[in-house]
């Protein structure tokens, strides 16, 4: 029985090359892959530290305790600590937007507006001054978060589909996308801050799958690597 392939190791070359030529693609496209992973793994803990480090402190952690527990320098933590003072405030918006599609997910803005008791034009203000922080959450996810986002925008209505994916997957300016789709620049990322809202939740839960299963398989190949006699058995017919 042959053993499994290693993907970190190189293909064994033939007469030409030719024929090892898929399994170096393989290969390479594999390792793209985990390393994307790894960077939004490292992405979600560091966002994961911003959001406890406040708390952490105020409970008596030391930035320097701190510093020891997580790895990170103090100025990075000082930081972490002045972005989340300033970001406190759109932090307790987004979670009060959150709350409201939990209850209801397909929520729109004029329901919203009902919600909060409040006007269509500040909900499409609150949006709007939410859509960078929830962009750069997205973003901070790492290329998995685009292959879940564009599976996902069908289930969106019309103009949160049409607006995320000129902003996010197309690139285009707010300036651009509003001229396109004939809405003011605020409702279009008031529209791309909602849809958002409504999807980081599932994009998140994939990752945390895909993290999962990839955890589970690393630990099934440790089980196989050299030294184990299992993998190195022979068997005669």
């Amino acid at each position: 029985m042959s053993a499994p392939p290693n993907v970190t190791s190189a293909p064994n070359s033939g007469a030409s090359g030719q024929a090892d030529l898929p399994q170096y693609r393989a290969a390479l496209a594999q390792l793209a892959q985990e390393r994307e992973r790894a960077r939004a793994d490292v992405n979600r803990a560091m966002q994961g530290i911003a959001r406890l480090l406040p708390g952490a402190i105020q409970a008596g952690v030391t930035l320097v305790d701190a510093a020891q527990l997580t790895g990170l320098s103090r100025p990075t933590l000082y930081r972490m600590l002045s972005e989340s003072r300033e970001l406190r405030p759109l932090r307790e918006i987004a979670a009060q937007f959150e709350q409201a599609l939990k209850l209801n997910h397909a929520s729109m803005p004029a329901e919203l507006a009902s919600s909060f008791g409040t006007s269509i034009e500040q909900v499409f203000d609150a949006l709007s001054g939410l859509y960078p922080l929830v962009a750069d959450d997205f973003a901070a996810l790492g290329q998995p978060a685009l292959t879940s986002l564009v599976e996902l925008l069908p289930e969106l209505g019309v103009p949160e589909r049409i607006v995320l994916a000129m902003l996010l997957l197309q690139g285009q300016t707010t300036d651009y996308v509003a001229a396109s789709t004939q809405l003011p620049g605020n409702e279009v990322l008031g529209w791309a801050a909602l849809g958002l809202l409504r999807l980081l939740p599932r994009i998140r839960a994939a990752q945390e799958d895909l993290a999962e299963h990839a955890s589970t398989a690393v630990k099934v190949d440790r089980r196989y690597r050299v030294g184990d006699p299992r993998r190195h058995r022979r068997f005669d017919l």
